[in-house]
């Protein structure tokens, strides 16, 4: 039992599309979509995200550069034609093991 409620119902799903150069020493471009809404008995309350990103290798070692700008909207409850809207950058440098 979640907050009185006994089962909630959401759902969510995400695309990503990826483009990777070989010759351009393993670059790698990304679009992804995703979509969240976690509960259908809550009106206005789905979130969205667009991102728009890179990655590049560093050099001959386990790291990569990521770039990745983000387009994110909030949906507010109780207010169908308000939303939160926010736009982000990322950049990361990861490491691999």
């Amino acid at each position: 039992m979640f907050g009185g409620v006994d089962k909630v119902e959401g759902k969510g799903y995400w695309l990503e599309v990826e483009k990777y150069f070989s010759k351009a020493h393993d670059l790698t471009l990304l679009g992804r979509y995703d979509y969240v809404d976690p509960g259908k008995d809550v009106d206005d309350n789905s979130r969205s995200q667009l991102t728009l990103g890179l990655v590049w290798p560093v050099q001959e070692w386990h790291g990569r550069w990521a770039l990745e700008l983000r387009d994110n909207k909030q949906d507010v409850p109780g207010t169908p034609s308000e939303s939160f809207h926010d736009k982000q950058v990322a950049a990361e440098l990861m490491l691999n093991f």
